[in-house]
């Protein structure tokens, strides 16, 4: 969503994501990346300049879910992926129909923790300027 500060009008301008859960702005600042966690991707939405209104997969295909996005000091950005791939998840992802009715049936923090397997271990990505 974008607010107006002026006109106290919120917008929405980027819509269609797979549980986005990490946002971060990019230093080009005509752009954010945002993480979408149960597609295993973190994509990059153009808010001005001159792709305003586009966006691109920035990086996917992760090992693991990408959860949150932080700017590294000296360029790039941090991942963190909390939990490896749910073999039992990808197989319904496959079937876009039946887990959108599990998706509307199940709340979103059961579906998360059914869906990460914790075993205790993470790591941290980190990506270039570009991906």
């Amino acid at each position: 969503y974008k607010l107006d500060l002026k006109s106290r009008n919120v917008t929405l301008f980027l819509s269609d994501l797979h549980f986005p859960n990490g946002i971060e702005l990019h230093r080009d600042g005509e752009s954010i990346l945002v993480s979408e966690l149960s597609i295993y991707r973190v994509i990059r939405y153009y808010f001005r300049g001159s792709k305003q209104g586009t966006k691109e997969v920035f990086s996917d295909n992760f090992v693991g879910f990408p959860d949150n996005l932080q700017r590294a000091r000296g360029g790039g950005y941090w991942v963190g992926v909390p939990s490896a791939r749910n073999s039992a998840y990808d197989v319904l992802m496959k079937y876009p129909t039946v887990s959108s009715v599990i998706s509307k049936l199940i709340d979103a923090e059961v579906l998360y923790e059914i869906s990460i397997t914790s075993t205790g271990e993470g790591l941290a990505v980190r990506l270039g300027e570009d991906g």
